[in-house]
């Protein structure tokens, strides 16, 4: 995503608090400052962007965004915030003044099928696409050849402690 975007969305969230947009990109914690940077995490995670990626942005680990994401989810009224600064930025991608990828990017309708958790564990918070067979092998992006596994179990996949047929997989028409 590039700066510009990102930008958008941390002006939108700072909007709503009445706090500068560069204020969230410090290290401040104010309570107004600390929940729009919240709800500007938390949009970017929702327009697929990983939570290292996220973490770099905000000069933080990828696990404050992981907080910050998990801090948004419990509080109804910075989700239902969140929602609304999305729509926004939805509203201007479909004007054609913003592009955003969709939630996820490429892999959103297989996120979306499996609830973006692990196949193995059910972890949520951390997850990545395993191509079954490699797209260097002609592999392809079809749900039938991917996987959504946690780090854990990805780097199991690929050390061979775990076998692909262990691994729950729904069936595709």
């Amino acid at each position: 995503m590039n700066k510009n975007k990102i930008d958008n969305i941390l002006k939108l969230s700072a909007e709503k608090f009445n706090v500068d947009y560069k204020d969230l990109l410090e290290n401040f914690r104010y309570k107004e400052i600390v929940s729009a940077r919240n709800i500007a995490i938390y949009i970017l995670r929702l327009y697929g962007e990983s939570y290292i990626k996220i973490g770099r942005t905000f000069n933080k680990d990828h696990t404050s965004a992981i907080y910050a994401c998990k801090a948004v989810k419990k509080n109804e009224e910075l989700l239902e915030m969140a929602i609304k600064i999305k729509e926004r930025i939805d509203s201007f991608d479909r004007a054609g003044n913003m592009q955003m990828q969709s939630i996820w990017g490429k892999w959103s309708s297989l996120y979306s099928e499996y609830e973006a958790k692990c196949q193995v564990c059910g972890l949520e918070d951390i997850v990545e696409v395993h191509h079954i067979i490699p797209k260097k092998n002609g592999g392809a992006d079809t749900p039938e050849n991917l996987l959504i596994l946690c780090p854990n179990h990805h780097v199991m996949l690929h050390l061979g402690l775990i076998k692909i047929n262990n691994i729950p997989k729904k069936e595709h028409v």
